[in-house]
């Protein structure tokens, strides 16, 4: 959840608003990894990239009908995960042809975040001047933590 506060030129605030971004999109990339297996111990490090078009976007100030609503004030943002890496360390037992396991290490990610704020003075459909927009644009890194656990099972002896 976000918070967004418009304030006016001389410092007051025209509106306090919450919101929540919830991006979605595809995802693809690659991993790489090497696992050893010494009796029913299997031990193992991995690492993956991600590229994604994820985004969302929410009018969180002056968003009445905006096909017709060509009113003073308007602020849009949108947040887009550009893209995500892990490296990690894996723990894990097989048995037959199952591997349970436990997965541990560190996540990086590139959000990005665009907002607009657009300003016109004016009346449904009778603007007295053209809106104004000022943009922003900000790129930001994430660091975390990757925590997982799973089942794996083979397919044939090799696969």
């Amino acid at each position: 959840t976000n918070s967004s506060v418009v304030r006016t030129f001389n410092g007051g605030a025209f509106s306090a608003e919450n919101f929540t971004m919830a991006p979605s999109g595809w995802v693809g990339g690659i991993q790489a990894g090497y696992n050893r297996q010494i009796g029913h111990a299997v031990f193992g490090l991995e690492a993956d990239w991600q590229w994604t078009n994820q985004r969302d976007q929410a009018c969180v100030f002056g968003c009445q009908d905006q096909l017709d609503f060509q009113g003073p004030n308007k602020l849009t943002e949108e947040h887009k995960l550009d893209w995500f890496a892990t490296a990690r360390a894996r723990a894990g037992y097989a048995s037959d042809h199952w591997l349970w396991y436990l997965t541990a290490g560190v996540a990086y990610a590139r959000i990005e975040t665009n907002g607009i704020f657009s300003r016109g003075l004016g009346t449904f459909n009778a603007p007295l001047f053209p809106t104004t927009v000022a943009p922003t644009n900000s790129t930001f890194d994430r660091f975390g933590l990757a925590l997982g656990a799973g089942i794996e099972t083979a397919i044939s002896s090799n696969w």
